[in-house]
């Protein structure tokens, strides 16, 4: 039978063989070199990947870093008074229904004299008019919540006790970086940046009475409502309620820190952290790398 002019005869194309036996396909040596150059290049660009995959979440928290700043700055201004942010990872030792805060980084406003140092109220729902406040001490604003960064991001201060006069960030073990993690910013009536409120250190608010009373327990690092989702931040990662403020921090991911050691994380936040200056006269947050 004659084959037409101009059509394909697979059985006896020369690109396919016509040789009994032979088959079209890689061979098993091709399969593993070709799979173990794969893995090699994914593995040489995994760096490189996460930062892209995070490089939206670095936008919003900066965003809302922003936003945290010009409304402390504001309220410092009208309502005549020490207003700034605190930044501080979820706390760690909380129920199972707060196990999602860990490992998260929240950022709140703050307010002089809103220090929460004792509670009269009964058991039972949470009554804010018998709460006794410290002119003295910060406390959360009124009207504000701590808001949750995006992601896995996280914020560190930027001072002498975690960056070397070089420049550089020193070695940070699990308990530095807690600390590290936590710092306060805060305004002056003026609307300027300051290290100290009416010339007293600044500290806070960390009444707790429930060990001894059976009473809610209130303080900065609750909640509005005592029941609604336990312990927001960890107030013990405070050194007796005190805090130098700062007024530069760093902008990094909490969770590519955290599964590094100590000395990896110095090379990791020198490469990817995002450093954050405030110009201290406008609480203008800028950036650089």
């Amino acid at each position: 039978m004659a084959i037409p002019t101009g059509t394909a005869c697979n059985a006896c194309s020369p690109d396919r063989g016509n040789l009994p036996g032979a088959a079209a396909g890689f061979t098993l040596l091709e399969v593993v070199v070709t799979i173990s150059v794969i893995v090699l290049v994914a593995s040489m660009s995994l760096p490189t990947i996460s930062h892209m995959l995070t490089a939206g979440a670095d936008a919003q928290a900066y965003n809302i870093l922003a936003a945290q700043l010009v409304s402390a700055r504001a309220s410092a201004i009208t309502k005549n008074n020490y207003f700034g942010i605190h930044a501080q990872m979820g706390a760690s030792d909380v129920v199972d229904r707060m196990k999602f805060n860990r490992g998260k980084c929240f950022v709140g406003i703050v307010e002089l004299g809103k220090g929460i140092v004792g509670y009269t109220g009964t058991t039972g729902a949470y009554d804010p008019t018998h709460v006794t406040y410290d002119k003295g001490q910060f406390g959360l604003a009124e009207g504000h919540q701590p808001r949750k960064l995006p992601g896995s991001m996280a914020v560190g201060e930027i001072s002498a006790d975690f960056v070397t006069s070089s420049g550089d960030y020193k070695n940070l073990d699990n308990s530095g970086l807690a600390d590290f993690c936590s710092f306060t910013i805060i305004f002056n009536p003026d609307g300027a940046i300051c290290k100290t409120a009416n010339g007293l250190p600044l500290s806070f608010g960390l009444y707790d009475n429930s060990s001894s009373s059976g009473l809610p327990p209130v303080n900065l690092f609750k909640r509005a409502h005592p029941y609604d989702l336990g312990y927001l931040w960890d107030y013990q990662k405070l050194e007796n309620g005190v805090e130098n403020p700062v007024a530069a921090f760093t902008l990094f991911d909490y969770s590519e820190v955290r599964l590094r050691t100590s000395a990896q994380r110095v090379t990791y936040l020198n490469e990817y952290g995002l450093l954050m200056a405030i110009n201290v006269h406008t609480g203008q947050l800028l950036e650089r790398k």
